[in-house]
């Protein structure tokens, strides 16, 4: 019974025992010094003063870590953490030196494809990892690979999570409580962005990753534009084509271009088109000519029609199946398809232009 202050204090009965307290502290300090399995930081206070001494405290620590199993000292590794609950995590890290070990084991997963940045506040970031983890990758990760994650994997995986700011089931909302996770997927995009060839770049303005009390942040609403452009299959950036929003309906045009940097890379694409054959002006509303730019591809080159094609259709023939649609300035939707189009500047700066040189 580990139990501070209490009659039936037997671990307190133990630590009077000045020569049992001086070997257990001699055993711990020996591992430390050895194969640095153990991290003792400067002043450790061993004994019990007028409150838990770390002898006692690294004695409570380490019967929830190993559960009943025989204590082995070497078996402590980032798996040896993974199925702690909460207060099993409050007990373990009122040791000092199983936090600062805990700690270190896990900024020692620092690598090419895992951030993890130094840790301020083990006790929320070690919580918020383990409820993370376990809803991306399944109750049965390890966490001593985590260094080697595949970030499509992850970002696949969490796309698929719960993801309402307001909702107490906010599945997103849980893996953005880990640091480690976040800054993660914030490395992942950006390295991504800076590629050459990528199509994604990332704004000039600032803009907040992270939530900012009930404002999604960009991280937020960039898993929200992945899980609608891809539809739930698999994230693969490489593949993203200005074709996969011809699909979309205006709500999901909403929520793709609610993250910035899809809301940037799509206009940056849009503008790109602009030729010999489609005037393309710098754009004030993406989200509004984005949805009339759909309409127009659709109705001009039908349900299949690629904005591709569309960009490079002489202007002929893109008037010719123009004159073709309905015509009426009194009716909306089906029976006027000319007003439809015309609710791109695009379509019509670029009739424009072809008036223009008829003149």
């Amino acid at each position: 019974e580990n139990s501070f202050g209490s009659t039936d204090d037997e671990v307190g009965v133990i630590l009077e025992s000045k020569i049992l307290v001086d070997t257990i502290v001699m055993y711990i300090e020996n591992i430390s010094e050895g194969e640095e399995i153990l991290v003792i930081p400067d002043g450790v206070v061993w004994a019990d003063t007028n409150e838990p001494g770390e002898l006692r405290n690294i004695l409570l620590a380490v019967k929830v870590l190993f559960n009943g199993r025989e204590i082995d000292f070497e078996q402590i590794d980032a798996n040896i953490i993974i199925d702690l609950t909460d207060d099993d995590i409050d007990n373990v890290l009122k040791s000092v030196v199983i936090e600062a070990t805990i700690k270190k084991i896990l900024e020692d997963l620092n690598s090419d494809s895992l951030v993890v940045n130094p840790i301020t506040d083990l006790n929320k970031e070690l919580k918020a990892l383990l409820k993370a983890v376990k809803l991306v990758l399944g109750e049965d990760v390890d966490l001593n690979n985590l260094g080697n994650i595949d970030v499509n994997e992850v970002l696949s995986n969490v796309v698929k999570l719960t993801n309402d700011i307001n909702s107490s089931d906010d599945e997103v909302g849980q893996i953005l409580n880990s640091n480690i996770l976040t800054d993660t997927i914030v490395m992942y995009i950006e390295d991504f962005a800076s590629g050459e060839d990528s199509v994604i770049k990332l704004p000039e303005d600032d803009f907040s990753w992270k939530d900012e009390g009930n404002t999604p942040g960009e991280i937020r609403n960039l898993l929200g534009a992945l899980n609608v452009l891809f539809g739930g299959d698999e994230i693969d950036l490489d593949s993203l084509d200005i074709n996969i929003i011809m699909d979309l309906s205006d709500e999901e045009i909403d929520v793709v271009l609610s993250s910035v940097i899809f809301n940037g890379t799509i206009k940056n694409i849009i503008e790109s088109l602009d030729g010999d054959a489609l005037v393309v002006n710098p754009i004030e509303d993406v989200n509004k000519e984005l949805k009339a730019l759909i309409k127009a591809v659709k109705l001009v080159l039908g349900e299949d029609g690629d904005i591709n094609d569309f960009a490079s259709m002489d202007t002929n023939t893109l008037l010719s199946n123009i004159v073709g649609l309905t015509n009426n300035i009194n009716a909306s939707g089906d029976e006027d398809e000319v007003g439809q189009l015309l609710e791109s500047n695009i379509i019509c700066d670029t009739i424009e232009m072809f008036v223009m040189k008829l003149a």
